[in-house]
């Protein structure tokens, strides 16, 4: 077992030096901030360039991501408890499976495919895997003390024997149990034809996929009975920081009973920056301390976990909460994963982790020490009866970029449920809509749903008798089409700004713009008060004309169409279609809506406005008809302009501001400059 400083720099390990072609998580929590600013970055071999705002940053990965060719951007599969509510909406392309089993979903484990240069030419592709106790959270990542395994690279043609039999039943299971029907990952483990090698890793890892009486205790004696050398007088030791809801002491006496233990210490988890009370139930501590087999224990001084969970002082040091998960029998066997000490974990959950041999030395020793207090308050995973699993299961996507939701039959799906009536309720309005089965569907208010999170609750009815409601996951496609948050988008001048920077191409291919965006962010968050505010300083209007000018003239002719070369044409036509009909930082229907709706200070001065919603309107008539609502909305908006803050102006004034500072550079002599000042000068 390695001690790493956080399991971010241990991925960081595996992957130095090649580049990931996919990777595959399993987690019982689930943070898509997190995961997405934190752990994809690592994923693509480096952060240099990234913002430290995670809005920002997930930002700049999604317009990467979504800019590279699809035989280049890695592979990703996120498998996550279904019954875990606390995931946020993914803003990434990558595929995330919630899955419903009878216990928890609770196994944490990562399977990465690396392809380095072996200096024939050809890439040599290895896999690692990686098991411990860590979600896939901040806390888990950064914060609590975990334990956590990855193994050597070692390829496909030649798995260890070790690894080979439970990687395999475990992947083949995950795609049966899974709804979801895209698999690139498992896919491209198929692919590779895995087979197993005669040798072992040192490394035994156990995947535990069902309920099965004993299951966990059978592969442990199993593992100890496989060991040469035996010991009498056995002991056991338990760190886990959950427990059984009930019948706690019995299940003690069992699993000593099972091992042949003469002694069984559990660690007594304490928090030690909260008054040392203890974090179980005060009914868990009776049951256990009742317990003929069981004694409570502290960490052994000079123990591998003693100075992270206990230290000598606090003064100075984070709290942090120990969340690993250890079983041992001293001088023999150690296992690490996700198993607590609980009914559930032994026998109902998936679970996942790796047998070592055990150096020795005790890591617990026993304590009489009696918590104050107890502050449980959250039960073991799987350990809740309440959870039901009864549900039907479906598949579901929506594509942001045709607002069309998708919803079918899930991959393991009950053929009866394919009779069932689907609706969905709107949430404000909580009028009903039937969704039916293989057939898209388009609803604005689906946008508003998809928006704040990554699932939708349909009702379903077979009959009075079968009916109920069921969450499905969508997988959400076109992911660079998605509205982002208003807080990152930027201001009128900022979005010039940034088209002259990238020539009017989009941001996913350059690095540049990101310092800028970030700037402009924090301004409109109040967060950089001295920034530079609103337009560029320039002497004069026809120098801050020109400013637009150049900026409106290299996106226009990105996205202009009448090329010959099809494949050239499809490139402009879905420019145009991103930066007329999307709500992104750079977007002229984001444009639009800053002018709409920015007020007082912030509003947009008039006569640009008036400038900026004739290029506006002259490129969305360039397409139509995806241009169409555009072109109108800023036709409206130009009248409404005339009609209010430019209602003193002279129309032909206005008429010669709209036509001066459109056409080709070219078209304008600098002896314009001169004879118009005036004019323009009476127009502001």
């Amino acid at each position: 077992m390695t001690t790493f400083r956080t399991l971010s720099h241990a991925l960081q390990d595996v992957v130095a030096g090649a580049r990931v072609t996919h990777a595959l998580f399993t987690t019982y929590a689930f943070e898509a901030e997190f995961f997405e600013a934190n752990i994809v970055p690592l994923l693509l071999g480096s952060i240099e360039g990234m913002s430290i705002h995670d809005g920002v940053r997930r930002l700049q990965l999604n317009e990467k991501l979504c800019a590279m060719p699809d035989d280049e951007r890695p592979k990703i599969e996120v498998f996550v408890d279904a019954s875990v509510a606390k995931t946020g909406v993914p803003w990434l392309p990558y595929n995330l499976h919630a899955i419903r089993t009878a216990g928890a979903f609770h196994g944490k484990v990562i399977l990465v495919r690396l392809e380095s240069d072996d200096g024939s030419g050809q890439p040599e592709v290895k896999w690692v895997l990686g098991c411990g106790s860590a979600n896939l959270t901040l806390a888990g990542w950064w914060e609590n003390i975990e334990t956590w395994h990855f193994t050597r690279p070692f390829s496909a043609r030649a798995v260890p024997a070790d690894l080979h039999a439970d990687l395999v039943a475990m992947l083949g299971w995950l795609r049966s149990v899974s709804p979801d029907h895209r698999h690139p990952v498992l896919d491209a483990w198929s692919a590779a034809a895995p087979q197993p090698s005669p040798r072992t890793s040192g490394q035994r890892f156990a995947a535990f996929l069902g309920p099965s009486s004993d299951r966990f205790l059978a592969r442990f004696r199993q593992a100890l009975d496989s060991r040469a050398s035996k010991s009498e007088g056995r002991e056991l030791e338990v760190v886990s920081p959950y427990f059984c809801e009930k019948d706690h002491g019995p299940f003690a006496d069992a699993v000593s009973m099972a091992l042949d233990c003469t002694t069984l210490r559990i660690w007594l988890p304490v928090d030690i920056w909260n008054k040392g009370f203890g974090l179980l139930t005060e009914a868990q501590f009776k049951a256990l301390d009742a317990s003929g087999a069981s004694q409570w224990a502290s960490l052994t001084k000079g123990g591998p976990l003693r100075d992270a969970a206990t230290p000598e002082t606090i003064h100075n040091k984070p709290p942090r909460f120990t969340h690993a998960k250890v079983i041992r029998v001293p001088g023999e066997l150690t296992f690490i994963g996700s198993v607590n000490f609980s009914r559930a974990a032994f026998d109902v959950n998936f679970e996942a982790g790796f047998f070592f041999d055990d150096n020795g030395g005790e890591w617990l020793e026993q304590t009489t020490a009696v918590p104050s207090a107890f502050l449980a308050d959250t039960p073991s995973p799987g350990e809740n009866d309440d959870v039901t699993q009864s549900a039907p299961a479906y598949d579901a996507t929506f594509d942001w970029k045709t607002k069309i939701l998708t919803v079918r039959t899930a991959a393991n799906f009950e053929s009866r449920y394919s009779e069932a009536t689907l609706t969905w309720r709107e949430p404000v309005s909580q009028t009903t809509r039937e969704i039916p089965l293989n057939t898209p569907v388009s609803e604005a208010a689906l946008i508003d749903n998809f928006r704040n999170q990554p699932t939708i609750e349909l009702d379903w009815r077979l009959s009075e008798a079968e009916q109920g409601t069921t969450t499905v996951w969508v997988h959400q496609e076109h992911l660079d089409w998605r509205p982002i948050p208003e807080e990152l988008k930027l201001d009128v001048w900022s979005m010039i700004d940034l088209w002259r920077s990238t020539e009017g191409k989009r941001i996913g291919g350059h690095e540049r713009p990101w310092q800028r965006i970030l700037e402009r962010i924090e301004l409109q968050q109040r967060i950089s008060p001295d920034a530079p505010v609103g337009a560029p300083v320039h002497e004069d209007i026809f120098a801050r004309m020109t400013h637009i000018h150049g900026a409106f003239r290299q996106l226009r002719e990105q996205m202009r169409p009448g090329t010959s070369n099809d494949a050239e044409a499809h490139k402009r036509e879905e420019l145009a279609r991103y930066y007329l009909c999307t709500e992104r930082t750079d977007s002229l229907k984001t444009m639009l809506a800053r002018i709409e709706t920015e007020s007082g200070a912030d509003a947009f001065d008039e006569i640009e406005s008036w400038v900026v919603l004739h290029w506006i309107k002259q490129i969305a008539e360039e397409h139509p008809p995806v241009g169409e609502p555009l072109a109108g909305l800023a036709d409206a908006l130009i009248e409404s302009l005339r009609a209010t803050r430019l209602n003193g102006v002279p129309k032909a004034k206005l008429d010669w501001l709209s036509t001066a500072f459109l056409g080709e550079p070219d078209g304008h002599a600098d002896s314009t400059r001169d004879t118009e000042t005036e004019t323009a000068d009476d127009a502001r």
